[in-house]
């Protein structure tokens, strides 16, 4: 059945196996934040935004972080996604820089 693979295949096992080869000393950076969606419902799309970002020449960061509030949007809970993107914002506001975009 189709809807068996739901839920099987997600980011924590799909990127070992596409992360082709390690970072290069003085390869910038990318940080991708992969939200439940990407990781877990559209694992395809993910999967090609990483290795396009590779192709580029960039190394691929992929941080653990809270959910990103849009199942809740979806849902019309605007208070709660709010809390939870005030939450990945104050997180990731130091990691990303010109440098680590």
């Amino acid at each position: 059945m189709e809807n068996e693979r739901i839920g099987r295949e997600n980011r924590n096992n799909y990127w070992p196996s596409i992360h082709a080869k390690p970072a290069e000393s003085g390869t910038a950076s990318i940080l991708l934040f992969a939200d439940e969606f990407t990781n877990y419902n559209d694992v395809e799309v993910g999967k090609k935004a990483i290795l396009l970002i590779e192709h580029l020449g960039y190394t691929v960061v992929l941080p653990n972080h809270p959910e990103s509030g849009r199942t809740y949007l979806s849902k019309g809970l605007v208070d709660e996604a709010k809390k939870l993107a005030i939450q990945n914002v104050t997180l990731f506001k130091d990691l990303i820089t010109d440098e680590t975009p």
